[in-house]
């Protein structure tokens, strides 16, 4: 998903860490790891987060499930393992009894997610730190 400077990745990691134990034993997060069953290395996971959103009359729900974090080692890519994952995640959501299930695709993982049906959608961003005033204009 791009670049990070590792200065960046370094103060970052910890409070990552601590997120995703709160979220693990707050039992709003799920993961699958997928393994070489020869040496047991991990060759690609993904997360289900069970994201906080209010209620609507079309979605009663508080909690929206999030796919994140899905990857696959380079030397282990087009053998099915990205779908495996996407799919035993997706499986989550739906005994679960959501009514549907959003990730952020990224160009080498669109593909993978449109043949398992994932759709894009209207959703839509404003970054504030590019110096966007209001009414689009550029300050």
């Amino acid at each position: 998903m791009g670049e990070v400077p590792e200065p960046a990745i370094a103060a970052y990691e910890p409070r990552y860490l601590a997120w995703l134990r709160r979220e693990l034993r707050g039992g709003r997060l799920w993961g699958y790891v997928a393994e070489d069953p020869a040496t047991r290395r991990p060759l690609g996971g993904g997360l289900l987060w069970l994201q906080p959103r209010t209620p609507s009359a079309r979605y009663p729900r508080t909690e929206s499930p999030y796919l994140f974090s899905i990857y696959v080692e380079p030397s282990a890519r087009q053998r099915g393992i990205g779908s495996a994952v996407t799919e035993a995640l997706v499986e989550l959501v739906r005994r679960a009894g959501y009514p549907r299930v959003d990730l952020f695709a990224t160009d080498v993982g669109r593909p993978l997610y449109e043949r398992l049906g994932f759709r894009p959608t209207n959703h839509m961003r404003l970054d504030l730190s590019r110096g966007v005033a209001s009414g689009g204009r550029r300050r």
